[in-house]
């Protein structure tokens, strides 16, 4: 019976030492499987879970060019997939009067609800300010709860709150808008009544997120006003992050009081001069929420790429400022080297033109071949971006020559100038 035990216990032992070891194999918390042995402990991920939304910058303050960047990060965030996206204001151009202000938002809504998730606006000035004769009393408030949504709103996904705020009622006694004067910039008694209700009832959520147009909490032609509301936010205890437009530039605040505070530049808005160190980029913020952490990252506009996609966008220039200041240069060329591909391609080149009223009316282009043949030729005018579109095969060189026979080069603005920008759209025949 003794030689029987012992020889079970070793059968025993034997078949423990290979579950260890199979054990050791599999990895620390028994998540890897392997049929090979390592010392390396591979670390389990999080098991938390875990969401992200995507939030959109100013749409406006350039040229209507700006759309076709508005549909990239359409395109690229459809790619990434976040539960939603949220925006900042200055959705469409406005400033206007009802006719023109509808053909915007028509533009601006057709493009958004591509997107394959929900979007949520939100209110900015070039959204509710009227121009123009027959202003109506609130003057685009009401075409635009009408045809986006409630000028302040709210509403919880997956333990998080999302509030959506409107900076633009204006002066409570003239009713006059204007995001210059501090007066005209503070939230009203109602709104204010709203937003404390509205956080009493998120109480219990993980993150409370907020949103508009104006970046209060810079101060100066915005007032003090913005102390009340963060106070009210501060109080909360649970509110991680406040986002906001407007300036066209990434900027960040905070912590303050545990609060965040993030600024966008644009996603297919104006700026004066290209500059990703200044903060003056098309981007989108991309925020990734993990349980009591939220992570925010900045996208470049034609940084996401859909690898099942036939299509491709290569960038030949980037956006760069150009400038004619003297009469023995009146010329800038710019080589173009179009790379192999199989397929069909479109050259894009974007030229903003500083056009002045001391006779300078343009310049002329011209799209020459390596044989020194034309491939084509035009004329830029106008203060905004304007683009041309050439079609073009892989593997080829050309060259973009500009010219500006007319500029003064004396006077209160002598020579001209501007930005450029030269893009390939490719569309492969076997992704």
């Amino acid at each position: 019976m003794n030689i029987q035990f012992h020889f079970r216990r070793i059968v025993v032992l034997g078949i423990f030492v290979q579950l260890l070891a199979l054990s050791g194999a599999r990895g620390q918390d028994d998540f890897i499987v392997t049929s090979r042995s390592s010392t390396v402990v591979l670390e389990k991920p999080s098991e938390e879970a875990s969401f992200s939304f995507a939030i959109f910058g100013d749409r406006t303050g350039g040229p209507d060019s700006g759309l076709l960047v508005l549909e990239k990060a359409v395109g690229e965030v459809n790619t990434i997939g976040p539960d939603m996206v949220m925006t900042v204001g200055d959705l469409i151009q406005g400033y206007n009067q009802r006719e023109a202000w509808l053909r915007q938002m028509r533009e601006y809504k057709a493009i958004m609800n591509r997107l394959a998730m929900p979007w949520f606006p939100v209110a900015g000035n070039h959204d509710t300010y009227w121009r123009g004769e027959g202003r109506p009393e609130d003057e685009h408030d009401g075409d635009y709860e009408q045809h986006f949504g409630p000028l302040w709103y709210a509403f919880a996904h997956k333990n998080c709150w999302f509030v959506v705020l409107y900076s633009d009622e204006g002066n409570a006694e003239t009713g006059e808008k204007n995001f210059n004067k501090p007066e005209c910039q503070e939230m009203s008694p109602q709104q204010m009544r709203w937003l404390e209700r509205t956080l009493e009832q998120a109480r219990g959520a993980a993150h409370v997120f907020v949103f508009l147009h104006h970046p209060r909490w810079h101060g100066g032609k915005y007032g003090d006003n913005w102390n009340q509301v963060h106070a009210i936010l501060r109080k909360a205890g649970n509110v991680s992050a406040v986002f906001a437009g407007h300036v066209h530039t990434m900027r960040y605040v905070g912590p303050r009081d545990k609060i965040s505070y993030y600024t966008l530049a644009t996603t297919g808005g104006g700026y004066n001069e290209r500059n990703p160190l200044m903060g003056k980029f098309h981007h989108y913020n991309l925020v990734t929420v993990r349980g009591d952490a939220f992570h925010v990252a900045a996208f470049p506009v034609g940084s996401a790429i859909d690898p099942e996609s036939p299509k491709r966008t290569e960038i030949l220039l980037q956006e760069q400022s150009w400038a004619i200041h003297q009469e023995q240069q009146r010329q800038l060329k710019y080589p173009i080297r179009i790379p192999e591909f199989k397929g069909s391609g479109v050259l894009k080149i974007g030229i903003k033109h500083g056009a002045d009223n001391t006779g300078d009316k343009g310049l002329t282009y011209a799209l020459l071949q390596a044989d020194g043949a034309a491939a084509g030729s035009g004329f830029f005018n106008g203060g905004d971006y304007q683009w041309i579109q050439h079609p073009v095969v892989g593997k080829q060189e050309l060259l973009l020559v500009l010219t500006d026979a007319d500029t003064e080069m004396t006077g209160q603005s002598p020579g001209n100038g501007g930005q450029i920008v030269i893009e390939l759209d490719v569309t492969l025949d076997n992704p």
